[in-house]
């Protein structure tokens, strides 16, 4: 656990490191990782570990990802450390916790938009040598994308994004607000739109 000198205690159940180090320590880590020092660098990603392979290794971020779900957490740990500029190092934990976790969510959308967007242009040419038609469950995850896509197409970016949580990966909507840092009736709001808009485009489909 990262500790802060002053309210270690108050803290501790909600640490996301393995081992107990003070504020003081981790900053000299941090800065000492920042020129480079390897003898840093290995203790802050051992004292991070745990806390690493936790979001990487979520059954939703695993199945999308696979290996490259732990690759990609590393690599945003590191990159976090090396740039990290705040004088507040008391909060280097929590950021570390909130920014590996929406980064491979945005790795996760970003990778099923791409592979979206492939389909279409697939289902859009005429002469394409795919033969989609020849495997029923190819087709059918294909024309289920599309239809998705269909349907989300009317939906803004924060609708999209409150029901990618609530209903794609299983959140309350009290820990979406949590994490986005928003009250509970912006984020039911926008979730109850969304929905509608979903409920009429499906009744006109």
């Amino acid at each position: 656990h990262v500790l802060p000198e002053r309210t270690g205690q108050q803290l501790k159940k909600s640490n996301p490191c393995k081992n107990s180090i003070s504020i003081t320590a981790l900053k000299e880590l941090i800065i000492a990782a920042q020129a480079y020092d390897q003898t840093a660098i290995d203790k802050l990603c051992q004292a991070f570990r745990p806390l690493i392979l936790k979001e990487a290794n979520r059954v939703f971020i695993r199945k999308a990802l696979g290996q490259d779900a732990e690759n990609t957490a590393w690599e945003i740990f590191l990159d976090l450390v090396h740039s990290y500029n705040e004088t507040k190092y008391s909060l280097f934990p929590g950021l570390v916790r909130k920014k590996i976790h929406y980064m491979l969510i945005q790795r996760v959308v970003r990778k099923k938009s791409v592979a979206d967007i492939k389909v279409l242009k697939i289902l859009d040419d005429p002469n394409s040598t795919l033969q989609i038609s020849d495997n029923n469950v190819q087709a059918e995850e294909n024309q289920t994308s599309l239809m998705v896509q269909m349907l989300l197409k009317n939906l803004t970016f924060k609708q999209k994004k409150v029901l990618l949580a609530t209903v794609v990966y299983g959140y309350t909507l009290t820990e979406y607000c949590q994490m986005e840092n928003i009250s509970y009736k912006v984020a039911y709001t926008h979730r109850q739109k969304a929905l509608l808009r979903l409920k009429k485009a499906l009744e006109t489909a």
